[in-house]
């Protein structure tokens, strides 16, 4: 099976926290409850775009002492990706795409 390229860009908010600071870095959690993450995917071929939602299910992220990123991670529930047209939706979740 051929996996299609697709570009998306993450466009997001994300309500976070200190947990805990050193002298030199930070970890900040992201709230998954009043956090999500905007997409949009971009056609290959063509003029067009296609954006909608997903939800966080947990995510960490470190700072340094310039609150510059040092490394984090998050987790997305794929299965709970949104966009207004169910059928995009149901091929996003297929074998194509996320498998989920």
């Amino acid at each position: 099976m051929i996996k299609k390229n697709i570009v998306i860009t993450i466009l997001s908010l994300f309500l976070i926290t200190a947990l805990e600071a050193t002298a030199q870095h930070a970890h900040l959690k992201v709230y998954p409850k009043a956090s999500q993450i905007q997409w949009t995917g971009y056609g290959a071929i063509g003029n067009y775009s296609l954006s909608g939602t997903l939800d966080i299910t947990e995510g960490i992220f470190e700072v340094d002492s310039l609150q510059q990123l040092v490394n984090g991670v998050l987790v997305l529930n794929m299965k709970r990706i949104d966009h207004d047209n169910n059928t995009l939706v149901k091929h996003l979740k297929s074998e194509d795409f996320f498998a989920v």
